[in-house]
């Protein structure tokens, strides 16, 4: 239990209002404030009200260090297994004791590892404790960003969108603007507002020369102009990110071989495209990389469609689904979309209704953007 609740429940237990309680020691401000953990206590304010409540000093703090070390313990057995549910439990003993540092250092990797509703919690009251305290501005951006990547990886990409250009407007430090630019332009991309994804990436290129981010631009730019419809300019980028991860970055080698391979499908050269992409595919099944893996499946989808090999391409669309699980609402809707399609070429209509209503009800208000892509990248 924290301090200041267990100053509370002692005070109440013994009859005595904040007034009382702090009678010509300090303002009933200053012990509402503790009670409600917006402050800790001095060690003269603690030694002073646990002889008013008729307890030893000792006592009230005792429980409060024995919650901090347990948290510490769940926190260092977080880091070393990547077990969330450790590093929840950590951030939550950390945010009971008060302990503001322990607390960033917590969310920080607890966010790195998943995103959902909890995290995105913890990230906002971390923050909010943090403000009109003395942790540097450098972290205080870092959460906000990582506050905006958990609303993108819960593909609440408008909040994502929304987070990025709040923090933009506070001119962040130098350090981060690529970073956000090139965030910003992901999400943008995902809302289908090429134009200006492609202004935010080549911003990014702007602010670092740092190889790695600067590749991420360029492999968010090769996106884009897919997406524009140009299919030579995007494998252009996709080719240069392919040539340099090659030697320094085995991950971005794959995300651009697996563009490479998705545009050579766009471009009707099926075969060469699917070669490319069953080596990605290979690569992101050994590296547990689920969502990346559920996107190449997508594209076995489109290129059995294409062959007419319709019971295959049902295989991948539960496939990827299971892959999914709550992952990208976006993609999971698409490949629902995608069995509609299917089972309508089958004249399965009433399967094929029923599949296009629960992608409705998935992609909510993004439903005809993903239907207009559907449509564009079908192969013929």
């Amino acid at each position: 239990m924290p301090i200041g609740e267990k100053i509370r429940t002692l005070r109440v237990s013994r009859g005595l209002t904040q007034k009382q309680l702090v009678k010509g020691l300090y303002e009933r401000s200053y012990i509402s404030l503790i009670e409600r953990g917006k402050i800790k206590p001095t060690t003269e304010a603690l030694s002073l009200i646990a002889s008013r409540l008729g307890v030893s000093m000792e006592e009230l703090a005792a429980r409060d260090q024995e919650t901090f070390d347990h948290s510490l313990l769940l926190y260092k057995q977080g880091i070393e297994t990547q077990d969330v549910s450790n590093l929840e439990r950590a951030w939550k003993g950390f945010f009971q004791c008060g302990s503001l540092n322990n607390m960033v250092s917590c969310v920080k990797k607890w966010a790195s590892l998943v995103s959902n509703s909890e995290v995105l919690t913890a990230l906002k009251t971390t923050l909010r404790r943090a403000q009109g305290t003395d942790i540097n501005t450098y972290i205080k951006c870092e959460l906000r960003v990582l506050m905006g990547n958990c609303y993108f990886n819960m593909s609440m990409l408008k909040n994502a969108v929304w987070e990025y250009e709040d923090i933009l407007s506070d001119y962040p430090p130098e350090s981060f603007l690529s970073r956000i630019h090139v965030n910003l332009g992901s999400a943008m991309m995902e809302l289908a507002d090429y134009n200006s994804a492609v202004t935010s990436f080549q911003n990014a290129l702007k602010y670092d020369t740092e190889p790695r981010r600067a590749m991420r631009a360029y492999l968010g730019l090769g996106r884009c102009y897919r997406y524009l419809a140009h299919s030579d300019k995007a494998l252009e980028y996709f080719k240069q990110v392919n040539c340099w991860a090659k030697e320094h970055d085995e991950d971005l080698f794959y995300l651009s071989h697996h563009s490479i391979g998705v545009v050579l499908l766009d471009q009707g050269n099926v075969s060469e495209g699917i070669s490319y992409l069953t080596k990605v595919w290979s690569y992101y099944k050994m590296k547990h990389l689920s969502l990346h893996e559920a996107e190449v499946v997508e594209e076995f989808i489109r290129a059995d469609t294409y062959f007419k090999d319709y019971t295959r391409a049902l295989s991948w669309c539960e496939y990827g689904l299971l892959l999914l699980g709550e992952q990208n609402k976006h993609l999971s809707g698409r490949i629902l979309l995608w069995k509609s399609q299917i089972y309508k070429t089958l004249g399965n209509d009433e399967t094929a209704k029923n599949l296009e209503s629960a992608a409705k009800v998935v992609l909510n208000g993004d439903f005809h953007t993903h239907q207009k892509y559907l449509n564009a990248f079908t192969l013929i």
